[in-house]
């Protein structure tokens, strides 16, 4: 028997959320007892540097063909198309029946569909969102019958979180599944950043919610605390959203930070304004340092936020509930410690790193019993 995972961007695992899926999964297994190989669209050599002192020499590295039905330059396509002649493709003949392929991801594509079903090894597959998030983001709504048909031709779905599997089966998921929540790779922060009331973590689009307070900027302008934003600020939504917020002195893009840790760590309390995610690393990250977290009552939201335990999920989507819970939290010392020592608690017993770990081991165990 051997495993594989398939994992395109691999070698950004500690720097985007599907894949630090992947990175906990390689601290979970036992690679001295396992014929184990990475298939992936990222070079040895990146994802050696990328996972230093994780990846062992008894690792087997696939490099995947270059996914041309993306690429619209015709030149480049021309020059990726030569290069994949050397490079690896992915063949149902490639594998047998008693190995376990764990796909991070899925690919959007028919030929990948072809595969999925024509290949007799054992098929897992992570879904990381609940059907809303997927239909939020227009591209991915376009192709969502076929995406279900995607996940209908493996053998196992690993959901994020019991809503994900329930709802999915609404929409015409057949396939057996499960939950195993999320994890992060644990971070101690190095030093105090000064001045962080509200954090917010994220990518600055609509999805992530940054409309609703693009929308309600005015109500913020006389808080008594001061918000701050750590995401990735590409696409006319984010200039705008940033040239609007330059007037506003209580809140701050701070853009990309090389250690998202200290600021996690140095804030006050955080939010989530997402319209829906699988699970959220920024808040996972939360947790784990104990902050209490203000979200969006979004789909899912309530496996991190336990309503006036450690957080508060906002139902009114109203932005005066955050600013009055803010200060609520703010001024109340005795509150915050408890929910603050409340996402502690949290985070260790659903979404640490030995609970991931002990759930893939079984994972894979039974897999491979029932192979």
């Amino acid at each position: 028997m051997s495993i594989y995972l398939y994992s395109h961007d691999a070698a950004l695992a500690k720097k985007t959320g599907i894949t630090k899926v992947g990175f906990q999964i390689f601290k979970s297994l036992n690679f001295n007892k396992v014929n184990f190989s990475l298939i992936s669209h990222a070079t040895k050599n990146s994802i050696q540097n990328e996972y230093d002192g994780v990846i062992g020499l008894n690792i087997k590295f696939n490099l995947l063909k270059y996914r041309t039905y993306t690429v619209k330059n015709k030149l480049k396509k021309v020059i990726m198309t030569m290069i994949n002649l050397f490079r690896y493709s992915l063949k149902s003949s490639n594998f047998y029946e008693d190995d376990i392929i764990i796909f991070n991801h899925l690919e959007y594509n028919s030929e990948f569909h072809s595969f999925l079903k024509l290949c007799k090894s054992k098929k897992i597959a992570w879904i990381h969102g609940t059907p809303r998030a997927y239909l939020n983001t227009p591209a991915v709504a376009e192709k969502f019958d076929f995406f279900v048909n995607l996940y209908n031709s493996v053998d196992l779905v690993v959901h994020l979180n019991r809503t994900s599997l329930k709802n999915w089966k609404s929409y015409g998921l057949k396939t057996k599944g499960l939950v195993i929540n999320n994890t992060i790779e644990v971070i101690d922060p190095t030093k105090h950043v000064d001045n962080i009331d509200v954090l917010i973590i994220g990518s600055i689009n609509e999805r992530k919610g940054f409309d609703f307070l693009f929308e309600n900027l005015d109500n913020l302008e006389n808080i008594n605390f001061n918000i701050n934003i750590i995401g990735n600020s590409k696409g006319d939504f984010a200039l705008k959203f940033i040239n609007k917020i330059n007037k506003y002195k209580n809140i701050n893009y701070l853009g990309l930070v090389a250690d998202p840790e200290n600021y996690v760590s140095s804030a006050k309390l955080i939010w989530c304004l997402s319209k829906g995610e699988g699970q959220s690393l920024a808040m996972l990250e939360a947790l784990q340092k104990g902050k209490p977290i203000i979200s969006t009552n979004y789909e899912a939201a309530e496996d991190l936020v336990i309503n006036n335990k450690n957080g508060y999920l906002i139902k009114d989507n109203l932005i005066s509930s955050f600013i009055n819970l803010t200060n609520d939290l703010i001024q109340d010392e005795i509150k915050y410690e408890i929910f603050s020592n409340h996402s502690r608690e949290l985070f260790e017993t659903k979404f640490s790193n030995k609970v991931f770990n002990n759930n893939i081991k079984k994972l894979i165990e039974n897999v491979a019993t029932n192979s």
